[in-house]
């Protein structure tokens, strides 16, 4: 079987697909500083990022997909998504921030998008498969080493730690968050699946939302033996000072085995994610919102849920009540089979006292489990928005997985 020759695009190509791009990225970086500095203040976290780049307008999801190539193979997941959009512009975007992620998975996302059905994206494939694969074969196999540095900043600071490359599935380690008034615990526990003892347990967080939260105590904890089968948990307690709270909390874990080799186990990022606690209800009329309307930020996204429009409006009510919003407007309405109903609720922050208005409409068939659901978030404060979005849209898919149980008296 004969193949035909990949047809490589053509100087002409390129420099127009170029040009193009160009447009795009320089119609946002026109806007004033203060304009893009308030989109970028939306874009502080890896998941704020992740969702910018999913929904919204093409300004925001160009520059999220900018920021996520910061955030290197984490951020390949979202980036395979973008791929999938319908706008040649995004998907051309998302193969060039690919340029910037050396691993294998991006040379092979992007060798897929060198046949698009879109010129400017084939051009921009070509051309990023050819600078990455060089870039990635120039440069030498890193030399073998007894550890690897993991820290906050630099490795060769002081708050870097030593991790040992050999790791141990024997002994497991869980993370969970626990979020309470004015504070957020962050729990380490440690399980000794080995036959032995294994001893001088160092437990530490190496990184964690420092624009929200700060530690009460030392980031580096020593449990000195945990015998076999048995476990140790470790507690750190962080004190809010902000109403958006989002990031990832980085942990590592090693111990010393019988044998006296430093140990390492496996420890995964923990996300977290908390604003309605720190949002107290806010009471206004209609008048109010539309007042104020016109003078705050705004941001919308939508999703389809797998319930009924009735059910998930009255379930909608509720959960803005245990949000610590203030219900100004509920109303739901029925025309040829089609329900529509809309909620608004309001609250203002505890720290620095900015309003937010959340507006989520349902639109579905009477009687069927799909309905599409819009959230439009208001606010005064650009750093409430893509974190109040994306906890409620949470929250509402708990409420309908039952993983949340509202109380609907």
């Amino acid at each position: 079987m004969s193949h035909k020759p990949e047809k490589k695009p053509s100087v002409e190509e390129v420099t127009r697909t170029v040009k193009k791009l160009g447009r795009s990225i320089t119609k946002i970086f026109k806007s004033s500083s203060k304009v893009l500095e308030e989109k970028l203040s939306r874009l502080e976290s890896i998941q704020s990022c992740k969702d910018a780049s999913l929904t919204g307008n093409e300004d925001m999801r160009l520059l999220a997909l900018c920021r996520l190539s910061e955030y290197g193979p984490q951020a390949l997941d979202s980036i395979e998504l973008a791929l999938l959009e319908d706008n040649e512009i995004i998907r051309a975007a998302s193969v060039g921030m690919l340029m910037y992620i050396p691993e294998q998975e991006s040379l092979k996302l992007i060798q897929k998008h060198k046949e698009d059905s879109s010129h400017i994206v084939r051009s921009v494939a070509h051309y990023a498969y050819e600078w990455l694969k060089t870039d990635m074969d120039a440069k030498p196999a890193p030399a073998p080493s007894k550890v690897k540095s993991l820290g906050i900043s630099n490795p060769n600071e002081s708050d870097a730690v030593e991790v040992p490359l050999k790791t141990s599935d024997d002994v497991p380690v869980k993370t969970y968050i626990t979020d309470e008034e004015g504070t957020i615990k962050f729990s380490v526990i440690i399980i000794n699946g080995l036959p032995e003892e294994i001893l001088d347990v160092d437990v530490r967080v190496l990184s964690y939302p420092k624009d929200s939260l700060d530690l009460k105590s030392s980031s580096k904890e020593l449990v000195k033996r945990i015998g076999p089968g048995g476990s140790a948990e470790v507690v750190y307690e962080f004190t809010k000072k902000a109403e958006a709270i989002e990031g990832e909390f980085i942990s590592s874990v090693t111990f010393i085995d019988q044998t006296g080799e430093r140990i390492a186990s496996k420890t995964g990022n923990r996300l977290v994610r908390s604003f309605y606690s720190q949002i107290e209800p806010k009471k206004s009329t209609k008048e109010d919102y539309h007042e104020l309307k016109n003078k705050m930020k705004h941001w919308s996204r939508e999703h389809v849920v797998q319930e009924d429009p009735k059910t998930i409006f009255e379930q909608i009510q509720v959960l803005m009540k245990n949000k610590n919003l203030y219900i100004i407007n509920s109303e739901g309405s029925n025309r040829e089979n089609m329900f529509m109903g809309v909620v608004t609720g309001m609250g203002r922050g505890k720290y620095i006292g900015a309003r937010i208005a959340i507006t989520i409409t349902i639109l579905g068939r009477e009687n069927e489990d799909l309905s599409k659901i819009r959230i439009d978030v208001i606010s005064e404060d650009g750093t409430f928005i893509n974190t109040a979005a994306s906890e409620m849209y949470t929250s509402i898919q708990a409420v309908v997985a039952g993983d949340i149980l509202l109380d609907m008296e």
